[in-house]
């Protein structure tokens, strides 16, 4: 059997901004033009970004396919205190509820969202 794995090159929003907001979706034209084939969206605080401003700006570009990328700082601990995991529980969620899989433009084709969760430990 022959398996193979075709590696796409993917920029991440943190490379610029310290969170991804709205005030941000010119990254992804700019990062396309990088050579990007996809984005990773550094996403801080879920309601910064509208998913319907966003979905305009990855149809505008060739990277629709993108990956959110979570950022567990102070306060968002999986690992910590009850306040910490409720937090970061509910952010986790709020990413998946308001960045879900029908960001995808192509409807055509199955949905292709990642959700890839970095811990920061301070």
């Amino acid at each position: 059997m022959l398996l193979y794995c075709i590696m796409r090159f993917g920029l991440n929003t943190f490379l610029v901004s310290s969170g991804f907001t709205g005030a941000d979706l010119p990254l992804i034209e700019t990062f396309e033009k990088c050579g990007a084939q996809l984005v990773e969206l550094a996403i801080v605080e879920p309601t910064s970004v509208s998913v319907p401003e966003l979905k305009v700006a990855l149809a505008a570009s060739r990277l629709e396919e993108p990956v959110i990328c979570g950022a567990f700082g102070p306060g968002r601990d999986l690992r910590g205190s009850s306040f910490e995991i409720a937090n970061a529980t509910h952010y986790v969620s709020e990413i998946i509820f308001r960045h879900p899989c029908s960001l995808r433009v192509d409807h055509k084709r199955p949905a292709f969202l990642k959700y890839n969760f970095c811990l920061f430990i301070n």
